[in-house]
């Protein structure tokens, strides 16, 4: 089932790895509702795809400021989550293109409106707005510098990196950042989450 207030409880601690559970648990699937709406269905609990989209991504933006940080398992959850519901986004394209004509016309005015609502205040709340921005970066974004160095150098071999087939230490990479922080590959973070719980 889906929180009350997924919003506000998604940049909670687990939280993340909470819905990424709740959505790979094997009853959740997206569809279109007659109205050319697209939801996600978990159990007897729905929600709008493109609200999900919009609040996973705005957490993944907080990456980006100083104040906030995820743990390595909330941040490699934030991935799979974006995967899911790019995969969702392909499976109700799909069966709004094998719809009648009339669900096909309320789709196409349901995806103009959402494009435009979405996209005027910067919500992320879309496919192709999700694609454009590149969501999925902001998990990899490190701000707080302290989070970095904690939560990577478990999965360091000795003591660097390898990023872009260069060997590379924490230090360099925090050194050479950019204005959004440093870009971290999902490996890295996958082995260093390996090493802490081996």
């Amino acid at each position: 089932m889906f929180p009350r207030n997924i919003s506000a409880d998604l940049a909670k601690p687990t939280k993340l790895v909470e819905l990424l559970n709740t959505l790979t648990s094997g009853n959740s699937q997206a569809k279109i509702t007659f109205w050319g709406s697209r939801i996600i269905t978990v159990g007897g609990s729905q929600l709008s795809l493109n609200k999900l989209t919009s609040d996973v991504s705005r957490v993944g933006l907080k990456c980006l400021t100083k104040s906030f940080d995820l743990s390595l398992e909330d941040r490699l959850a934030g991935f799979e989550i974006l995967d899911i519901l790019i995969s969702a986004y392909d499976k109700t394209d799909e069966q709004l293109a094998g719809s009648n004509i009339i669900i096909k016309i309320i789709g196409l005015f349901q995806d103009i409106f959402q494009e435009l609502y979405y996209g005027l205040f910067g919500l992320y709340g879309t496919k192709s707005l999700l694609l454009f921005s590149y969501g999925d970066i902001w998990f990899n974004r490190y701000q707080n510098r302290e989070n970095l160095f904690s939560q990577l150098t478990p999965g360091l071999e000795n003591g660097k990196l390898n990023i872009h087939d260069e060997d590379v230490t924490l230090r360099q990479v925090s050194e050479r950042h950019s204005f959004e922080g440093p870009k971290i590959p999902r490996e890295c973070m996958e082995k260093a989450l390996q090493a802490t719980k081996s």
